[in-house]
């Protein structure tokens, strides 16, 4: 359990999913959800002030639900080689902070903290042979993971999963609200 005075309580860190999936350049929201959510780049802010380091590389979005935390990164825009790198520092970092935050361990985060990326498959790469490509291969991973019952891991982030994270999820726009707001607010 986490203490209730923890810093990840504190108000001016309360916002949305919505507001935390918001992409500022573009101006668009990747969820019209309204749960309740912590703004985790606003934790790494206050983080980096108190310890007097550069602003790590930081998740969108917190969860937080009875025991489970839910750590959400949005990306709006494509994920080519760089970006995909750009997002594992984001959930190295975010993780440590998160666990430092929460005084917790590694076998914490196993136990209770699930990652969540969830994209923008309309603009999931510029290149149209490469997304169709794509898309097909996302389709029949899906199909296959299914079959198994487990989820199809994309970006190369099944890597964190049993060893950084409980569980570790890639969705779409659509499989977020399908999957990740009905199971939480049907649970809440």
């Amino acid at each position: 359990m986490i203490h209730e005075k923890c810093m990840l309580f504190n108000p001016e860190f309360q916002s949305t999913l919505k507001e935390t999936s918001e992409d500022t350049k573009a101006k668009e929201f990747m969820t019209t959800c309204s749960m309740d959510a912590i703004n985790f780049d606003k934790i790494m802010q206050c983080y980096a002030n108190q310890i007097r380091c550069p602003i790590p590389k930081s998740c969108d979005s917190l969860v937080v639900r009875n025991d489970e935390l839910y750590l959400i990164e949005f990306k709006n825009g494509k994920i080519d080689d760089e970006v995909n790198m750009n997002i594992k520092l984001k959930i190295y970092e975010s993780l440590l902070v998160l666990l430092d935050v929460v005084e917790k361990n590694i076998r914490y985060s196993r136990e209770h903290v699930h990652l969540i990326l969830v994209y923008n498959e309309s603009k999931f790469h510029p290149s149209k042979q490469f997304k169709k490509y794509r898309k097909s291969k996302a389709f029949i991973g899906k199909k296959i993971s299914s079959y198994a019952e487990k989820p199809f891991i994309q970006f190369g982030l099944n890597n964190f999963q049993n060893f950084h994270f409980k569980t570790v999820n890639t969705y779409t726009q659509q499989e977020f609200e399908e999957n990740f707001v009905n199971m939480i607010s049907s649970s809440s």
